[in-house]
């Protein structure tokens, strides 16, 4: 897999860094959030040595469904941390030091993992520190711009529309995606708007 060179810093503890992956021809995006229990890594695509050597006090690797193992083992080796995930991200080939996100959806406290039924198995949202960073359930990617996973992609597009409205409820301004750019400003209101159209 292509190893991406550099990050986006974004703020509020947040960096996310990219590769375009030929295969699946789509880029692929990866978040490191800094909390108070330490930093995140999730959905993790291969990064520069030097860049990797920028991470302090990591707590865990995050995987938001069964298509984004990525180099999730890798980061979990190089740090010594667990692999948070839902069980069926996984099935029955789960990693060493696996933490269940479906027994266990607030570890850490600060950090909310929430089910999303009908995307990609094991398909989850987190939620800290007013950003909401998804897996394949929301896109903002060409040419589609922000919206649904397409139909065609989803186990039950239906069921995953209505799974999504619970992220309403939630606190967030910022929404962080596997596959797009970030929506850094305003997300919550554009969100909502989404499920007006």
């Amino acid at each position: 897999m292509v190893m991406a060179q550099e990050f986006d810093e974004l703020g509020a503890g947040l960096r996310t860094w990219q590769v375009y992956d030929p295969a699946v021809k789509v880029e692929l995006f990866s978040t490191a959030l800094e909390i108070r229990a330490g930093t995140f890594i999730v959905d993790p695509v291969s990064l520069a040595a030097d860049l990797a050597e920028d991470f302090h006090n990591v707590t865990g690797v995050v995987v938001t469904n069964a298509n984004h193992h990525r180099a999730s083992a890798e980061f979990a080796q190089r740090f010594n941390v667990p692999i948070y995930a839902r069980a069926e991200s996984f099935g029955d080939a789960r990693p060493p030091s696996f933490h269940d996100l479906d027994q266990n959806p607030h570890p850490h406290g600060e950090l909310q993992s929430v089910a999303i039924e009908g995307a990609a198995p094991g398909e989850i949202a987190l939620c800290v520190n007013r950003s909401l960073i998804v897996g394949d359930a929301l896109i903002n990617a060409e040419p589609y711009g922000f919206t649904f996973l397409p139909a065609k992609y989803c186990i039950d597009f239906k069921r995953m529309r209505q799974s999504l409205r619970q992220l309403v409820e939630l606190d967030f301004d910022r929404i962080l995606f596997a596959h797009g750019m970030p929506i850094i400003s305003r997300a919550h209101a554009r969100l909502t708007q989404l499920f007006e159209q």
